[in-house]
This record gives structure tokens, C-alpha cells and sequence, in this order.
């Protein structure tokens, strides 16, 4: 099988082969659809995509603001990630906690004590107690 049969858009006669850039090979998009308004993809049925510049991949041309190459989700991340960073760098301080349970909020057993070996520097892990 050649890598021109293994496009992705529908109609595309394009050959991908080791004359493309490696990213169109890797995307099995040619270039001419990777900056396309609007293309049908193949087991897409009638539903019309965009090549998102951000995903890497076809997406779906309603998930798309106006002619922009991103899709919203990746411009979505991407502000709040940008204004996350930005109210950080002008309040001067560390990055924010993570919304995410830590590993100890997860096993509070494994959290450490005043019998661990981190807390006696005196005492070696393996040590026994005196």
C-alpha cells in the first residue's frame, strides 16, 4: 500500500510520499488541505473540518471561531494558560497549586512522620531506632 492511499481527506488525489515534509507524511494531509477553509474528511459522513494548527489533527468546522487555524478548545487553553502565567509573573509568586489531589491527599498513609527517616537526620533508612 502507498502512503498516497492513506489520506486522509476525501478526494484528495495528492500524492504523500517521502517528497512531502515529514509533518504532512506523519499528518496524511497534503499541504494544499492543511491550510484549507474547509475540507470533507473520509468517515466523516457530510459534517465539514479544519486542519487545527494547535491539535495537529481534522477537526470538526463548527469547533472553529471564524476563518481562525485553531480550534476554541486550544485557544481556550492556551488564554488560560497565558493569563494563569502572566497574573503570576506580575504578583511575583510561585506557581499556583495544582487543582489536582497530591499524592499524600490521595494515600494519607504514606504520609510522612515524626518516626520517618526524613525527619531524623540523625537516622539512617534501615537503621534501627535507639
Amino acid at each position: 500500500m502507498t502512503r498516497g492511499k492513506l489520506r486522509k481527506v476525501l478526494g484528495c488525489d495528492a500524492v504523500i510520499d517521502e517528497r512531502c515534509s515529514k509533518y504532512q507524511q506523519k499528518k496524511r494531509v497534503c499541504a494544499e488541505h492543511l491550510q484549507a477553509d474547509a475540507v470533507r474528511c473520509k468517515r466523516g459522513g457530510n459534517e465539514l473540518y479544519r486542519f487545527c494548527q494547535q491539535c495537529g489533527k481534522l477537526e470538526q468546522l463548527n469547533r472553529f471561531q471564524g476563518k481562525k487555524r485553531s480550534c476554541r478548545m486550544s485557544l481556550a487553553k492556551r488564554r488560560t494558560n497565558s493569563s494563569h502565567l502572566e497574573a503570576q509573573r506580575s504578583e511575583g509568586t510561585t506557581p499556583a497549586a495544582s487543582p489536582h489531589p497530591t499524592f499524600y491527599e490521595l494515600w494519607p498513609a504514606a504520609t510522612p512522620n515524626s518516626n520517618s527517616c526524613a525527619s531524623d537526620s540523625t537516622q539512617r533508612c534501615g537503621d534501627a531506632a535507639s
